[in-house]
């Protein structure tokens, strides 16, 4: 693949793959240097498998499916780096809203933020993004149960915080 296609793919995948390091880190200039730091590992790490891979302009099909996988891919490598900046973020339940941001976050988003990572990504990719939970499998490299896991238990966590926000709209 020519450097250029390679930048053309990745312009399109720009706004989605941020989006997604955003929820990871809930820092809008963390994310970004999130973002930039996985492409970059990425590419040194996939460089002879880019450089084989060829990409026929012409081809529709071939076009997107290498950009889905590169897309799948980043998102790993995105989250493999956010896992290793902010452990402490992972602890489900923590009292610490998020060890990324320095800006404080608003009471709606306190319990998606105080999720762990796998289970805020989870969650964002399958409810936000639509992905299949065969593809989330595919992504993070998890059995079909564990992903059903953190997924449930998110969805869990966001339904409870609602029900008691509404509990409380009640009695004011």
């Amino acid at each position: 693949m020519k450097q250029y296609q390679l930048n053309n793919l990745m312009d399109e995948l720009v706004q989605p793959l941020f989006g997604f390091s955003y929820i990871l880190t809930g820092d809008r200039a963390i994310a970004r240097e999130l973002l930039m730091d996985a492409y970059t590992v990425y590419l040194v790490r996939e460089k002879r498998f880019l450089q084989k891979k060829e990409l026929d302009p012409l081809d529709k099909t071939q076009r997107r499916a290498i950009k889905k996988f590169l897309y799948h891919e980043l998102l790993s490598e995105t989250l493999e780096l956010a896992m290793k900046r902010g452990p402490e973020s992972l602890n489900e339940g923590s009292s610490q809203i998020d060890s990324f941001s320095t800006n404080p976050i608003s009471e709606e988003y306190k319990c998606f933020f105080s999720m762990g990572l796998f289970p805020r990504a989870i969650f964002y990719l399958k409810e936000v993004k639509g992905f299949s939970i065969e593809d989330l499998q595919e992504i993070f490299g998890l059995e079909r149960h564990r992903t059903l896991e953190f997924y449930y238990n998110a969805r869990q966590m966001m339904v409870g915080d609602i029900e008691s926000l509404y509990r409380e709209g009640d009695r004011a």
